[in-house]
């Protein structure tokens, strides 16, 4: 057994007491409901009815929580044993929206089951593809994971949904106080309180925003409106279609996907021990097989698809609790979310100063941890340079994606993030700096 990394108060085999490990694992549940609001927003966009919204948030809930637990185990060829939790996937949700505008949910269903079954294939040869992400680029991979969240993050924080919206500075003092109090209490605290980071700053979050009046709007309707118990339902259940001109777009965001989880569970490796220089490539291959079994069961009962989480990954390591036994309760529990409409929406409604500052937190603790798995490898300068395109390669889409409006639409999906576009230009260089060692070296 690998011992306890220094730092953590709750290793990956410890048994947090009952306690501490309900609080631990509110605080994930927390961060699992993050994106919530996408599958009321895809429902929203193809004028869904209200019993196919329910059922779509339902059964995504049920499928990530099932992922969580996967995630978590060691079975025979499935799950890495660790604690990172899956959530309903915001990279795929444009791929999901086109395919839920062209045929429903049907076409979306079909579509998921997909991306799922060639993420398996993914997995199955990750072993042979090891060589296309030596240590640098999973760093990179890592890094472009945390800047991806930066603008969802900062338009949160400052309240805003569109360029030009005036800034309220009552949110912003919200959320600046909010996330000041979980950087305090992670800096000054001792024993168990690091452990409660999260809980901390979002209580004082949520007691501000109840008395500045920056709740969500009918907060309390919207509440009362929806039954506490509720098997969820879909109209469509039965029904599955799938498109094979939507096959490429779906490959590159599963593979995109993929790339994401594999440095998450990159990430919990280097957590979970003091000695890590190479990544267990037996392990993350266990890790994508759950991935994927859950991006399929998401499709097949008729979810959007789902993803490792990264903000709840971050978490882990910045609280100081990596613990599996959180994982299992987390996941039962969100699985349990599920079946009640009257609890699972009163988790998408965070007030936007809340869930910025909490995607503050921990996007620099990603970030930052990113950089230090780079920095594990030597570097010389021509992998400098590659490292340097590669990144200046993906912010320029999240500064001005405008630049790649234009370009073919087979293409298209490469561009369509930061991570993406930063990973294949890393990948790349990489193998071209290795093609040019071998051939300097057998001069």
């Amino acid at each position: 057994m690998t011992p306890k990394a220094a730092g953590l108060v709750y290793g990956l085999e410890d048994r947090p007491p009952l306690g501490s490990l309900l609080l631990i694992s509110f605080q994930h549940l927390l961060l699992m409901s993050s994106t919530l609001a996408l599958p009321a927003a895809l429902m929203a966009e193809i004028g869904g009815s209200v019993i196919d919204g329910r059922g779509v948030l339902a059964l995504t809930m049920i499928a990530a929580g099932l992922g969580t637990i996967l995630q978590a185990c060691r079975l025979p060829g499935v799950g890495s044993g660790y604690l990172c939790p899956n959530l309903c996937g915001p990279n795929f949700f444009l791929a999901s929206a086109n395919a839920a505008w062209l045929g429903g949910l049907p076409l979306m269903r079909g579509m998921t089951i997909a991306a799922g079954l060639f993420e398996f294939l993914f997995a199955g040869f990750i072993r042979r593809l090891q060589p296309l992400f030596p240590t640098a680029v999973l760093g990179v991979v890592v890094l472009m994971v945390g800047v991806g969240l930066v603008p969802i993050g900062a338009s949160r924080f400052m309240s805003i949904a569109y360029a030009g919206d005036p800034v309220s500075g009552g949110r912003v003092a919200v959320a600046a106080i909010t996330v000041l109090t979980m950087v305090a209490v992670n800096l000054f605290s001792k024993g168990t309180a690091k452990l409660f980071t999260v809980l901390i700053g979002m209580v004082v979050g949520y007691l501000l925003a109840w008395i500045f009046g920056y709740l969500v709007p009918d907060t309390d309707a919207m509440v009362a409106a929806v039954p506490w118990f509720g098997l969820p339902a879909i109209n469509t259940f039965f029904s599955l279609e799938f498109r094979w001109d939507l096959l490429p777009v779906w490959i590159i965001v599963s593979i995109c996907g993929a790339l994401k989880s594999f440095g998450n569970l990159v990430l919990c490796q280097k957590y979970n021990d003091d000695q890590w220089t190479e990544t267990d490539i037996a392990g993350v291959r266990r890790g994508l097989m759950a991935d994927a079994l859950s991006l399929t069961t998401s499709g097949l009962l008729g979810g959007m698809a789902t993803d490792t989480s990264s903000s709840n990954v971050a978490f882990s390591g910045a609280s100081g609790a990596t613990s599996r036994v959180v994982a299992y309760v987390a996941g039962g529990a969100f699985m349990l979310l599920g079946l009640s409409p009257k609890i699972s929406t009163v988790l998408t409604l965070m007030p936007s100063p809340v869930a910025g500052a909490l995607l503050l937190f921990v996007t620099a603790y990603m970030m930052m941890s990113g950089v230090q798995i780079i920095s594990r490898e030597r570097l010389d300068s021509g992998r400098l340079l590659c490292l340097g395109l590669a990144v200046w390669a993906g912010l320029s889409v999240d500064i001005i994606p405008s630049v790649y409006a234009d370009v073919p639409s087979w293409i298209r999906p490469l561009f369509a993030s930061s991570l993406t576009i930063a990973t294949v230009v890393a990948v790349v260089l990489f193998q071209w700096l290795r093609l040019a060692d071998w051939r300097h070296g057998g001069r």
